[in-house]
C-alpha cells in the first residue's frame, strides 16, 4: 500500500491496526495536508454486515460533526472492492496508553477529559446516536491547539454505533447478541437487551473516570464470569475509600453514572456535563489539604500511651503593637516535657543506692566500734551523731614507766538514726582511730619457802 494514491491523498506509511482494518499515513497531493487513511481488512471485505460496521463510522461522524469527535474527510472502495476511510490525523496518544504509562490521573485532569467526552457525548445522543463502545482505546487525547498549552480528547470509533432510524446503516441485533466491548459494557449489554439508549455510554463513561481516578478497574477480569458479575450484581467500591484526593462529590457522580438500573442514573448526558462541571469548580477553588506535622524524634521514639505529662500550664503573654500603640494580652499554653517510665526508674535505682551505701558505711562503723572494746576495754563516751571529728595527730606511744589511760572511742549505736543515713553520703569520712600499745606485763616467779628442802625429805 505504501506509494498507492487513494483519491487525492497518497500513502507514505503505516500508523497502525486494529481488529477492523489498518491505518496509513498520507498526504493530499495538491495542498499537502496530512491525514489517516484506514484501509478495511481483505478478510473482512465479503462480511455485509462488517461493511456496514465500518461505513457506519463515517456516517455517525458526519452527523455529530462535533470538537471532539474525530473528522472524517472522505470515503471509497479500493479496486478489489475493500472500503476505506480517509480521517484527520491525530498525533497523541490514547487514554488507555497515558493510564498504563501514569497509573492514574489526577482529579483535575480526569475531570476534564470526562467533561469533554460527555460534551461530545452530548451532540452524539442529540442526533440520535449510541456510541455502545466507549473505552480508553477510543479515546485519543491530543495537543489542544485553540488554547496552546492544554489537551483535549476525541473519540474515535463508531464502527458498532446504534444509529437512528433515518440515517440507515447496520441492521440491528437480535435481543440476546452481545455487541461492545465486555469490560466497559453496562448491564443491559451484558443481557442483551433490547432498546439500549443512550444510558449504556453513560455507564461506560463512569466506569471510564473510575478507572482514571484509580489506575485500575473496581473488578477483577480473570474470565469473563467475573466481568459480568461485576456488571450485573456487584458495587464498586468507593473511591474515596482508596484515594483521600477524590472529592466526595465526585464519587457520588461515578455511583450514580454506574447505577444498574438505566433509571437510577443520570437522565441524559447534558445533565452530567453540568454536575461534572460543578464539581470541576470545587476542586479547582479546594484548598490543599494540611500536611500532618512530623513528631519529634524524643516523641516518636516512645509510644504515646507510655507517657506521662503534666498538666497544661496557661499563662499571660501581653503583646505591644508599635503601630497602633495598643496592648493584646493573649493566653500561651505550655505543656511541661514528658518525663519517661526510663528516667523515673534510674531516679528511683539512684536513691536505693544511697540507701544502701549509707547502711553499708554504719554497719562498718559498727563493727570497728566492737573490736576496739574487745581491744581496750570499755568504750568511752559516745558523741553526738552530727559533730564533725577533727583530724588529730597519732598520739605518742607511751613508756613502761607510765600506764597509760584508755583512748577513748566513738561507737555509733546498733542503728544510726535516719538523719545519719541522710548525710552519709555528705559527711566527711571519719579518720582512722589509734590506740596506744598497752605493755606487756612481767611476772616474777614466787620465793619457796626456806626450809622447802626439809619438808620435802619428811614426805
Amino acid at each position: 500500500m505504501i506509494g498507492e494514491k487513494l483519491n487525492n491523498y497518497r500513502i507514505t506509511g503505516p500508523l497502525g491496526e486494529g481488529g477492523m482494518g489498518i491505518v496509513y499515513r498520507a498526504e493530499h497531493d495538491v495542498i499537502g495536508r496530512q491525514a489517516a487513511i484506514k484501509v478495511m481488512r481483505r478478510e473482512l471485505a465479503a462480511n455485509t454486515e462488517a461493511v456496514a460496521r465500518f461505513i457506519n463510522e463515517a456516517r455517525a461522524a458526519n452527523a455529530i460533526r462535533h470538537r471532539h469527535i474525530i473528522e472524517i474527510f472522505d470515503a471509497g472502495v479500493l479496486q478489489d472492492g475493500t472500503p476505506f476511510l480517509t480521517m484527520e490525523l491525530l498525533e497523541g496518544e490514547t487514554l488507555a496508553t497515558r493510564l498504563h504509562r501514569l497509573g492514574r490521573l489526577p482529579v483535575g485532569q480526569a475531570l476534564e477529559f470526562a467533561i469533554q467526552s460527555t460534551s461530545a457525548l452530548v451532540a452524539t445522543h442529540t442526533r440520535g446516536i449510541v456510541h455502545r463502545d466507549l473505552k480508553p482505546d477510543n479515546i485519543f487525547i491530543v495537543p489542544d491547539d485553540v488554547d496552546g498549552a492544554g489537551e483535549m480528547v476525541k473519540i474515535l470509533d463508531f464502527g458498532i454505533a446504534k444509529l437512528h432510524p433515518t440515517m440507515g446503516g447496520m441492521v440491528q441485533p437480535r435481543a440476546g447478541t452481545l455487541i461492545g466491548t465486555p469490560i466497559y459494557m453496562s448491564p443491559e449489554q451484558c443481557r442483551g437487551s433490547e432498546g439500549i439508549d443512550h444510558r449504556t455510554d453513560i455507564y461506560s463513561l463512569g466506569l471510564i473516570l473510575y478507572e482514571a481516578l484509580n489506575g485500575a478497574l473496581p473488578f477483577s477480569a480473570d474470565s469473563p464470569g467475573d466481568v459480568f458479575s461485576f456488571h450485573l450484581r456487584d458495587t464498586a467500591p468507593p473511591l474515596r475509600n482508596l484515594h483521600v484526593d477524590v472529592p466526595e462529590v465526585v464519587d457520588t457522580i461515578i455511583a450514580r453514572t454506574m447505577a444498574k438500573l438505566p433509571e437510577e442514573r443520570f437522565v441524559n448526558a447534558a445533565e452530567l456535563l453540568i454536575a461534572l462541571r460543578q464539581a470541576a469548580q470545587q476542586v479547582a477553588s479546594a484548598a490543599p489539604l494540611p500536611v500532618a506535622p512530623k513528631a519529634s524524634p524524643s516523641q516518636s521514639a516512645m509510644p504515646a500511651r507510655t507517657k506521662f505529662l503534666t498538666p497544661p500550664v496557661t499563662r499571660n503573654t501581653t503583646t505591644l503593637s508599635v503601630g497602633a500603640g495598643e496592648k493584646t494580652t493573649q493566653k500561651r499554653q505550655l505543656t511541661s516535657t514528658a518525663v519517661g517510665p526510663s528516667r523515673r526508674v534510674l531516679i528511683g535505682a539512684g536513691a536505693g543506692v544511697a540507701a544502701a551505701v549509707a547502711v553499708l558505711v554504719g554497719a562498718l562503723v559498727v563493727r570497728a566500734g566492737r573490736q576496739a572494746e574487745q581491744e581496750g576495754g570499755a568504750p568511752g563516751p559516745v558523741p553526738e551523731p552530727r559533730a564533725a571529728v577533727p583530724a588529730q595527730d597519732p598520739a605518742p606511744v607511751p613508756t613502761p614507766d607510765a600506764a597509760p589511760a584508755p583512748a577513748a572511742v566513738a561507737v555509733p549505736s546498733e542503728t544510726p538514726p535516719p538523719s545519719a543515713e541522710r548525710e552519709a553520703n555528705d559527711r566527711p569520712a571519719r579518720p582512722a582511730v589509734t590506740r596506744p600499745v598497752r605493755p606487756a606485763r612481767t611476772i616474777k616467779p614466787a620465793k619457796p619457802p626456806p626450809n622447802w628442802k626439809r619438808d620435802v625429805r619428811k614426805l
